[in-house]
């Protein structure tokens, strides 16, 4: 049984701000090429290293990001990773680990490909996101 109805997918999406800008029939078109995926507190969403084959967007629950050991973020509702091992095909580089019950909406490989090429504007909503979180990382005290 779906922890997320289908109906509310659309309302899910929307509140990851990748997707915020897109407009009722994209989201639908996102949607249709979700899946859903619970896990629970403790279980590893991405491992340092391993090859990505996905982009995981986070629904409900809260996840901690680690580089090499070292903590880099925490991400809640709305929060999103995975998209750069999609984009440039390197191995992951930070391991993400439920801290709660999480519900999770994963975007394969292949699908995330298709977005980029039939949603209009996503490949700038990733951009965009990508420099916030490089100027965040720069804004970051050296640990």
């Amino acid at each position: 049984m779906a922890l997320i109805h289908r109906d509310n997918y659309l309302d899910s999406l929307r509140r990851v701000p990748l997707f915020s800008g897109l407009d009722r029939k994209h989201l639908g078109e996102v949607a249709k090429l979700t899946t859903e995926l619970a896990v629970a507190p403790g279980g590893v969403l991405t491992q340092e290293g391993q090859h990505g084959r996905e982009l995981m967007l986070l629904v409900e629950g809260d996840a901690n990001v680690e580089r090499a050991g070292k903590p880099l973020a925490v991400l809640g509702p709305g929060g999103f990773f995975g998209e750069l091992s999609l984009l440039d095909g390197q191995p992951r580089n930070a391991t993400v680990t439920a801290t709660t019950a999480c519900t999770l909406l994963v975007v394969e490989q292949r699908a995330f490909a298709a977005l980029l090429e039939t949603v209009p504007g996503l490949d700038r909503a990733i951009m965009a996101a990508l420099c916030a979180r490089l100027r965040e990382a720069q804004d970051s005290p050296t640990q």
